[in-house]
C-alpha cells in the first residue's frame, strides 16, 4: 500500500505479523461469531487486543487521535466488535479484505431538517392531579362537587411555603384577616363574620393541621409554613364534615409526612428589611431519618424568626418588633395497610407592641404605654388509618393548649370605670384547652358512589381573666371558666 500513497500508515505491533499470515486465513474470518472481550482503553491499546484475538490487521493514515474506545464482550463477529469499539469517536471501520481493515473518519450524518410540529395543547386547568384531603378523604380537585382553594409547594422538600396566614390570603381569593396583628387576628372566609375582635363566641372558621383541629374560639395561632406540602381552603358551610365553627369553612394545613424510604435534610437562612423600620432575619431546618427501613420514620423541624418593627412610638422605634420560636416532631409507622402517626408541634410568639397608628399612612404615633401580645400553641395528635373490609377505617385524636395574653391601653376609661389614675393598662389572659376524637369510616366504590360516615367527640374548656393596673393601684374584672362543649354527632353522606 506504501507505494502507492505518500501517506504514512500506523499500525499496532502485531498487525504486520498478521499480514504476513492472512493468506492462510479462512476468507470468511469477518464474518464469523466468536468470543471477543477488549475492556475500554486507548484506542491504540484496545485496537491491539482486537487484533490479537481475533488475527486481523488493522491500520489508520497518520497518527491515531488520543480517544478512548468503548468496552467490548460477548460473542460477535468482527465488525460488530469494531464497528461498537469505535462508536463515539468519530471513527468507521473499512473492509479492505477478509483480514484487513481501515480506519477513517465517519462521514457526518446528512442534515435532515425536522419537520415543525405544532406545540401540544395547555392540558385543562382541571387535569393537575391535585389530591385534597380537607374532605376528610382523598379526592382529586377536578371531582370535589364544592369550592376549594389550594397553596400547594413547589417541590418535593423545601423550607417555608409561605411565612404565615397573611401571606395565604393574599394568595386565596375568600380568605381575610382582622389585621390586628400576627397572633391576634382572627379569620373570616367569604365575609362570614361575628366580629373583628377576639371573644368568647365560637369562631366562623376552623383551623385544622392534619386531622387535628387547633382552634375553636382563639385567635389565629399563624403558624410559620415550614415543611409543608399544601394549604387548602375549605369554603363554607362544612358543617356536615366539622359540624359546628365551620359556616364561613375550613383552614386546612396539611403538613409532609415522615418518609420511611429515604433520608432528607434541608436548613436555610433569611433576612428581611422592613420599609422605614429595622431588620429581620429567620432561620429553619428539617430532618427525615428512616428509623427502620419502610417501616419507620422520623421528620422534625426546628425555626425561628425575628419580624421586623416599623412602628416609632414617642422613644420607642420600631416598637411592635417581634419573635417567633417553633418546632414539629412527626412519627410514622407502616404496618401493611396500617399507617399509625404520631405528631406534636409547639410555637411560641412575642411581639413587643401593636402595630395600629392615628392617622392614615403614619408611621408613628404619640407617647402611650406599650401593648405587647403573646400566643403560646401546642399541639399532640395521634391517627391511626387502614382498610376494615373494602373500606377506609380513619381514628383521629389530638389535645391543643393554647395560651394568649393581651396588654392593651386602658388610660381613657380607667378613670370613670375602675377608679384609676392614667396611665393604666388592660391585661387580659386566655386560656384554651381542646380535646378532639373522630372515628370514619368512608369508601369509593367503582361504579363512581362513594360514602363517609362518623362519629366525633369534642370537649372546649376556656379560661379568661381580666386585669386593670395602674398608678400602683390594681383592680381585677370578672374571671370567666368557660363552658366545656361536648359534641357528639354521626354523619353520613353519598353521592
Amino acid at each position: 500500500m506504501s507505494g502507492k500513497s505518500r501517506s504514512s500508515w500506523t499500525f499496532a505491533p502485531c498487525i504486520r505479523a498478521a499480514l504476513c499470515c492472512c493468506a492462510l486465513a479462512p476468507a470468511s474470518v469477518g464474518a464469523q461469531e466468536r468470543p471477543i472481550h477488549v475492556e475500554p482503553a486507548p484506542l491504540a491499546e484496545a485496537l491491539t487486543a482486537l487484533s490479537r484475538q481475533t488475527g486481523i490487521a488493522i491500520g489508520f493514515e497518520g497518527r491515531l487521535p488520543g480517544l478512548r474506545s468503548r468496552r467490548v464482550d460477548g460473542r460477535m463477529t468482527v465488525e460488530q466488535a469494531l464497528a461498537r469499539m469505535l462508536e463515539g469517536t468519530g471513527l468507521e471501520a473499512q473492509r479492505l479484505s477478509p483480514t484487513a481493515y481501515r480506519l477513517v473518519q465517519a462521514a457526518p450524518p446528512a442534515s435532515r431538517r425536522d419537520p415543525v410540529r405544532p406545540a401540544p395543547p395547555l392540558p385543562p386547568e382541571g387535569s393537575v392531579d391535585i389530591i385534597v384531603t380537607g374532605t376528610k378523604r382523598e379526592e382529586p380537585l377536578a371531582r370535589l362537587p364544592i369550592s376549594v382553594a389550594i397553596v400547594q409547594a413547589p417541590g418535593e422538600q423545601g423550607g417555608a411555603l409561605l411565612p404565615g396566614t397573611e401571606e395565604v390570603a393574599q394568595r386565596l381569593d375568600g380568605l381575610t384577616l382582622t389585621n390586628l396583628g400576627p397572633g391576634r387576628n382572627r379569620q373570616f372566609i367569604r365575609g362570614v363574620a361575628d366580629s373583628p375582635f377576639n371573644g368568647n363566641s365560637q369562631s366562623t372558621v376552623a383551623i385544622l393541621i392534619n386531622d387535628a383541629r387547633a382552634t375553636y374560639n382563639a385567635p389565629d395561632p399563624d403558624l410559620k409554613l415550614v415543611d409543608v406540602e399544601r394549604v387548602e381552603l375549605l369554603k363554607g358551610p362544612q358543617g356536615s364534615l366539622y359540624g359546628t365553627g365551620t359556616l364561613g369553612g375550613v383552614y386546612h394545613i396539611v403538613t409532609r409526612p415522615p418518609d420511611a424510604g429515604s433520608f432528607a435534610a434541608m436548613a436555610g437562612m433569611g433576612a428581611s428589611l422592613a420599609t422605614h423600620g429595622e431588620m429581620g432575619g429567620s432561620a429553619e431546618a428539617m430532618v427525615n431519618l428512616p428509623v427502620v427501613a419502610d417501616r419507620l420514620a422520623l421528620r422534625a423541624v426546628a425555626y425561628a424568626v425575628r419580624e421586623p418593627g416599623w412602628i416609632d412610638t414617642a422613644g420607642r422605634g420600631d416598637a411592635n418588633r417581634g419573635e417567633l420560636r417553633g418546632g414539629r416532631v412527626a412519627l410514622r409507622a407502616l404496618a401493611g395497610d396500617w399507617t399509625v402517626d404520631l405528631n406534636g408541634m409547639a410555637q411560641m410568639r412575642d411581639v413587643a407592641d401593636s402595630q395600629y397608628v392615628y392617622a392614615r399612612h403614619a408611621l408613628e404615633r404619640p407617647a402611650q404605654p406599650a401593648e405587647p401580645h403573646d400566643n403560646d400553641f401546642a399541639l399532640m395528635a395521634l391517627r391511626v388509618a387502614g382498610k376494615l373490609g373494602g373500606a377506609d377505617l380513619v381514628y383521629a385524636g389530638n389535645w391543643v393548649d393554647h395560651d394568649v395574653s393581651s396588654t392593651l391601653d386602658a388610660s381613657d376609661l380607667s378613670a370613670s370605670a375602675f377608679g384609676i389614675a392614667p396611665p393604666a393598662l388592660y391585661l387580659e389572659q386566655r386560656r384554651n384547652r381542646l380535646f378532639d376524637q373522630e372515628v370514619r369510616l368512608s369508601q369509593t366504590r367503582d361504579d363512581g358512589l362513594s360514602w363517609l360516615a362518623g362519629l366525633s367527640f369534642v370537649d372546649v374548656r376556656n379560661h379568661l381573666s381580666g386585669v386593670v393596673r395602674g398608678c400602683g393601684m390594681r383592680r381585677s374584672g370578672p374571671a370567666y371558666r368557660a363552658w366545656s362543649n361536648f359534641r357528639l354527632s354521626a354523619t353520613c353522606a353519598c353521592r
